[in-house]
């Protein structure tokens, strides 16, 4: 069932749970008809290298015991017949080559926010970015060669809030995860998402 507008739902829960878990940025990333094992190999790694952590220690994960950031680590799951990925600080999976890997033969959306609180949203489809956007202003910001469905679909949606201020980054993350859990009829849910899960690192190329 679509959440309505204001609802504490699905949508509303993972804003709130995404806020809270980094100021600093993440990219979650959600690939229809997929299974974790799929979403890990699609960033290159192998799913054997992977391994259950709960949430704290994956944010102490520090593969070369050095303190020094050289790679990320990544959380893989799934939702219904959907997975997903999140990484914490880093944006690999909105870019190339993983987000045409994500969505060869599929589809992949991607929510990216980054230290200075700037958020885009990507869809990928057969290995084609098709449009990108940023969620506070859809139409503004449009870019790629569409169907803009995601787009359309979240100016409608601001549309319908008819309110003249301008949407904070709460309200902007609500409103698209709203939409993406309409097209897709699932999220990853809080609950999920800070227990464990099956983490991966991936290190930088130089």
């Amino acid at each position: 069932m679509p959440e309505t507008a204001g609802a504490l739902g699905p949508a509303s829960e993972l804003a709130a749970w995404l806020m809270e878990f980094s100021d600093l940025g993440f990219c979650l990333t959600l690939t229809r008809n997929r299974n974790a094992e799929d979403v890990i190999r699609a960033y290159g790694i192998d799913p054997a290298h992977a391994r259950p952590l709960p949430l704290d220690a994956f944010l102490e994960v520090d593969p070369n015991g050095t303190g020094v950031d050289e790679g990320t680590v990544i959380r893989f799951g799934h939702s219904g017949q959907n997975a997903f990925s999140l990484e914490y600080l880093d944006t690999k999976g909105g870019r190339h080559p993983v987000l045409a890997n994500l969505s060869a033969g599929t589809e992949t959306v991607v929510l990216t926010e980054a230290a200075d609180a700037m958020t885009l949203f990507r869809h990928a489809r057969d290995g084609v970015r098709l449009s990108s956007f940023e969620p506070d202003a859809p139409q503004e910001t449009l870019n790629g060669p569409g169907p803009h469905t995601y787009a359309e679909l979240l100016q409608r949606v601001i549309t319908e809030r008819a309110t003249d201020d301008e949407a904070d980054r709460k309200t902007a993350l609500q409103d698209t995860l709203r939409v993406v859990h309409d097209q897709y009829g699932e999220l990853p849910a809080p609950a999920q998402l800070s227990g464990p899960l099956l983490t991966a690192y991936l290190p930088d190329v130089p």
